[in-house]
């Protein structure tokens, strides 16, 4: 029991060193880059000042790994006890560096956090004050009090403990658990149905052409987002509802356009950004036995987007083409055949869920309850299908077994 727990603590501490609080130009796809697909000059775009994109779900790694551990780190003159339990000693420079990443950055943040990120956000802020994290654990501070002067003097690393029993006690209390319970379930439904769905596809489909796209309403400036950086702006409240009617317009066009004759189901997910404002990610799914060529698939929808649904205003990012597909540590789209289970765990796992968990740690206020996820409706099977029914890869193994064993 105790090595279990212990090995989900390293787990944890691994994940969050690898990933890391990383500046933006430290990541494959940060806020502040703009690829050439997006910008009028047709060049990328690095732009300087862009409010901070928190890095919510390392937030969340950190409130796991506090409600995984035992104990307090400090004892009463600021050093690290001697006794203290190697999982908290492990896990307590995250807990620090969550500490300072939150103090920096938090002042941002208006919209809707799920349940441990909030924990961390509100524990904070009621037991410090603006740059208290920055101080050495033994150094004092002052805090309000009865005492005749009217304050006290408390160590930092006594509020550093604080913070971890009070967000412990709270991370496994019932009521957090109904709390956080209800936060997911979104989430889990969407996940639940978007698996079902694709799994469905693939009953119907021997293969299948994944076109994933990336659409947006305007393509970017320069000059007009360093000014959104330096000025503060605000994404108008029409602006989702805009998106939604072309989306809606474009899924209408399906039925009576040749360019998705042989497309089989979508599934959209409607974001927002700051600066970018209100998006769209959506993946295709076409008939692999009468199309291919994801690439050109992608670049095609694409054009479609701006040129006829958006009349010349809107951009888009086709990760299918070639360039943007090598960026992928884990591909799960272009031709997919249904024997291939390795390439559509990661469609699910990745591709998809990446989707389904954009708004996982953080909601939009005054959207959380659009509806933001939409997918298709699987086609209906005939009463009757003919020929040999579909193995599977382990039946077509076995069978393949049996043949060479007994010729």
């Amino acid at each position: 029991m105790i090595r279990r727990k212990r090995s989900r603590i390293y787990n944890a501490v691994h994940e969050t060193f690898e990933e890391g609080f990383l500046t933006s130009k430290q990541r494959a796809e940060p806020l502040n880059y703009f690829p050439k697909e997006l910008v009028v000059d047709g060049i990328d775009l690095w732009v300087e000042n862009i409010p901070h994109q928190p890095e919510f779900h390392l937030l969340h790694k950190c409130a796991k790994l506090i409600g995984l551990t035992t104990g307090v780190p400090y004892d009463e003159q600021g050093k690290i006890k001697e006794d203290i339990s190697l999982d908290l000693r492990v896990a307590l420079p995250i807990v620090v560096d969550t500490l300072r990443h939150i103090d920096k950055h938090s002042h941002h943040w208006v919209d809707i956090y799920n349940p441990r990120v909030a924990l961390l956000i509100t524990t904070l802020k009621r037991l410090f004050d603006d740059g208290d994290v920055y101080e050495r654990p033994e150094a004092m501070v002052r805090r309000s009090s009865e005492d005749p002067e009217g304050f006290k003097l408390v160590r930092i690393s006594h509020l550093i403990n604080e913070f971890i029993v009070q967000v412990r006690k709270v991370l496994r209390s019932k009521k957090f658990s109904i709390k956080e319970g209800n936060w997911l379930g979104e989430y889990r439904r969407r996940m639940k149905s978007a698996k079902e769905y694709v799994h469905g596809l693939f009953s119907i489909y021997s293969k299948l052409l994944v076109v994933r796209i990336d659409l947006y309403q305007e393509k970017f400036k320069g000059e007009e987002l360093q000014r959104r950086c330096d000025e503060g702006w605000e994404t108008p409240g029409s602006e989702l509802e805009t998106l939604q009617g072309r989306v809606d317009q474009l899924l209408a066009n399906r039925r009576h356009n040749k360019l998705f004759e042989h497309c089989v189901g979508f599934i959209i997910k409607l974001e927002y950004a700051p600066i970018r404002g209100w998006h769209a990610h959506a993946i295709f799914f076409f008939k692999g036995q009468e199309v291919e060529n994801d690439s050109h698939h992608s670049v095609v929808l694409g054009n479609y987007w701006v040129d006829v649904i958006t009349e010349g205003e809107g951009a888009y990012r086709a990760a299918n083409r070639a360039e943007n597909k090598s960026q992928y540590r884990y591909c799960g789209i272009g031709m997919i055949d249904h024997r291939d289970t390795a390439k559509r765990d990661i469609l699910i796992h990745r591709v998809i869920d990446y989707l389904a968990k954009s708004d996982l740690h953080v909601r939009s206020k005054g959207y959380a309850e659009q509806k933001l996820f939409r997918k298709g409706v699987l086609p209906k099977l005939p009463a009757r299908r003919l020929g040999r029914p579909r193995l599977n890869a382990g039946q077509a193994s076995a069978a393949a077994y049996r043949l060479a064993t007994n010729p």
